[in-house]
């Protein structure tokens, strides 16, 4: 039993990184305001400031998630004699994807336009390689180059044909 295991580096979008990052700085000014609100005057409708104080407390997370994933995100991928395992690493409210090998049906090299990828840059449903998961795609590898790509489509092809 050989474990593969690829880290995919995360080229940053610069627009992305600089705008979530005064996003995240944002939402912090405001939950320190409405903390003041709070404390200064706390028979002012304690109740809305508290739901408003939840909401930034949220988004601020969102806008964490974005930055730290765009600052210092990695894709590491292992590939075992069972599965296929795909964690993001460098952010924060990620969970691994696994993908048992007997029911990945086929992987390919995808193709996604520049356009696509600025259209879905918070989400990560996009990538260079497909994945073809009980009947659903799957993709993964926003960064990657296509000479890294062909070597883990390679390593898992290997091991699909093993199965």
């Amino acid at each position: 039993m050989i474990n593969s295991t690829f880290v995919i580096k995360r080229v940053p979008n610069w627009f992305i990184l600089i705008l979530s990052g005064l996003w995240a700085a944002s939402f912090v000014v405001g939950m320190f305001t409405l903390l003041i609100a709070i404390v200064n005057n706390p028979s002012k409708s304690l109740n809305e400031l508290v739901w408003f104080l939840l909401f930034f407390s949220v988004a601020w997370l969102f806008a964490l998630k974005t930055f730290l994933w765009n600052l210092r995100g990695k894709e590491k991928v292992t590939l075992s004699d069972e599965e296929l395992k795909i964690e993001k690493i460098g952010t924060i409210l990620t969970f691994p994807r696994k993908f048992e090998l007997n029911n990945i049906e086929s992987i390919t090299s995808s193709d996604v336009s520049t356009e696509l990828k600025q259209l879905n840059f918070l989400a990560s449903n996009y990538g260079s390689i497909k994945l073809l998961y009980h009947g659903q795609a799957k993709y993964f590898g926003q960064t990657i180059s296509r000479k890294q790509a062909e070597e883990i489509i390679k390593c898992v092809e290997f091991k699909l044909s093993k199965v």
